[in-house]
């Protein structure tokens, strides 16, 4: 292992010289994570023979990888980029192995607010698009990005109309399972009530409840059939499928 560690520090001094000073810290903070285990198995004096090799480098590194991670968040939030949240946080990283903390509190709370706006405008061309997955997504990472800093993502209907959406989409995926006689239908139109609720659409809700009882009327007869099938040949997995099909009536 000390070996391993050994080649990574030498790397650190050949990325530095390159000017990849990003790729240089995060290989320190791996080699001292490896040199804590060496301490933690007794083997201190090669944890401090590698220690030796990257000390001298190790506050130049960071200084270099905080600059280049707080102008690239700089340069992504002039560009109204989310990408600005990473780069702000890899700064905030890197600056934990400095003795200096650098003023980056001014600089990620506007990272995180051009985040929040960038994820929203993101999960609105989403929206428009009818990807209501990739909505989902962008609108949570919004969310998350405005819980930092106060920030509201949305006044709920932009959610109520991600969750129509979604809930539609699982509509059509059980409706053609149901067509198909695919049991995986049921598991379709359930997860298509969850968001029929999170919706608060009682027009859909209705749609979905109506549905639903085909579905689960074809779940019991499927798994009822299956069960006659199978008690014979595998009489507990028959026994699955007779519980399947009680839990659908």
């Amino acid at each position: 292992m000390s070996a391993s560690i050994s080649e990574r520090a030498s790397a650190v001094k050949e990325l530095f010289s390159k000017g990849e000073y990003e790729e240089a810290a995060k290989i320190i903070i791996l080699v001292e994570l490896l040199i804590s285990e060496l301490i933690a198995n007794g083997d201190e004096k090669e944890a401090k023979k590698i220690e030796s090799e990257i000390s001298n480098l190790k506050k130049s590194v960071f200084e270099k990888a905080i600059a280049k991670a707080t102008d690239d968040a700089k340069n992504l939030i002039a560009k109204k980029d989310s990408g600005c949240v990473l780069a702000v946080l890899k700064a905030e990283k890197f600056a934990e192995g400095t003795n200096k903390t650098p003023a980056l509190e001014k600089l990620k709370n506007e990272a995180y607010r051009i985040g929040t706006e960038s994820k929203l405008a993101e999960c609105k061309n989403y929206l428009k698009n009818g990807n209501f997955d990739g909505a989902y997504k962008a609108y949570k990472t919004a969310e998350i990005f405005g819980d930092k800093i106060g920030k509201d993502a949305g006044d709920g209907k932009i959610l109520s109309e991600i969750y129509t959406g979604l809930c539609k989409s699982e509509i059509e995926v059980a409706k053609k399972g149901l067509n198909d006689k695919n049991i995986n239908c049921v598991e379709k139109i359930f997860v298509a009530e969850k968001y029929a609720e999170k919706a608060e659409n009682a027009v859909l809700s209705k749609e979905v409840a109506e549905l639903k009882k085909d579905v689960l009327k074809f779940g019991v007869e499927a798994k009822t059939e299956e069960a006659k099938n199978l008690s014979k040949k595998d009489p507990v997995k028959a026994l699955v499928a007779i519980l399947s099909a009680e839990n659908y009536e």
